[in-house]
């Protein structure tokens, strides 16, 4: 097989090569290649839509061209998998399963937030009794340390408002006792 005609293409996903360009047409006219998979051979300088390239759908009528595509990697190693520009990466399996990185999933469910910076958030907010406003500063500070432990953990909007809410009433009531004994 000449180099010129060693082709590499991808195929729902799956890089598969090197095949000629008889092969590759094969493929085209029995609709197991689509117009909208990838191709390269040498000396192109990037991938190509298969539909892109006349010498594969050369003997079928075309009904438009399929919009260009710019590559991240014109490689032809089988291993690496293509991925048009502006097109969301692949994640890992451990990043798929965890829900806690899914920031739609955050905003309606606590998943991946710290039950310190929850608990801080809810101490906050009843900051107006004295005992819970020291709760809240204690359950920040826990939030922000395990935070800075493990960096999957969200709740950092929480674990403030439990210092500050905590911190400004703990504050309001060391005054009114201080002025309750003075008087």
């Amino acid at each position: 097989m000449n180099v010129t005609d060693e082709w590499y293409y991808v195929r729902n996903g799956h890089p598969e090569g090197p095949v000629t360009l008889a092969r590759l047409q094969i493929e085209a006219r029995e609709g197991r290649l689509k117009q909208t998979d990838l191709v390269w051979r040498e000396p192109m300088p990037q991938w190509v839509a298969a539909g892109g390239s006349s010498e594969i759908f050369a003997s079928q009528s075309r009904t438009g061209n399929p919009p260009a595509l710019r590559l991240q990697n014109a490689s032809p190693n089988p291993a690496y998998q293509p991925q048009p520009i502006g097109y969301a990466s692949r994640q890992t399996q451990a990043q798929a399963s965890d829900i806690g990185q899914d920031a739609g999933i955050r905003l309606l469910l606590p998943v991946g937030r710290s039950g310190w910076a929850i608990a801080a958030g809810y101490c906050g907010l009843l900051a107006i009794i004295p005992i819970i406003g020291q709760l809240a500063i204690i359950f920040g500070i826990l939030a922000i340390m395990e935070m800075r432990k493990n960096p999957n953990k969200h709740g950092m909007g929480r674990a403030l408002t439990g210092l500050i809410l905590g911190g400004l009433f703990t504050a309001a009531h060391l005054s009114a006792a201080a002025s309750f004994f003075i008087y």
